[in-house]
């Protein structure tokens, strides 16, 4: 069911999943992604670690809110 939540996200914005990207810090936010096709980036400083986030392959894993805004410029 989570993935569906993605997927309502994009269909009310209009936007295709190959255009979006979920950061999440969470086994379920990657997981999320992956079902729905969309890009993802995790995030160490909440739920899981970067061990537990990597078993989903994100195209990144970054430890801090200042790291990912570098990753996304």
């Amino acid at each position: 069911m989570a993935k569906y939540l993605i997927e309502l996200v994009l269909v009310e914005c209009n936007v295709p999943p190959e255009s979006a990207v979920m950061i999440g810090d969470s086994m379920l936010d990657m997981e999320m992604a992956k079902r729905a096709g969309v890009d993802s980036i995790g995030i160490t400083h909440g739920v899981h670690n970067q061990e537990q986030l990597s078993m989903f392959q994100p195209e990144a894993i970054v430890g801090s809110l200042v790291e990912l805004q570098s990753l996304l410029r």
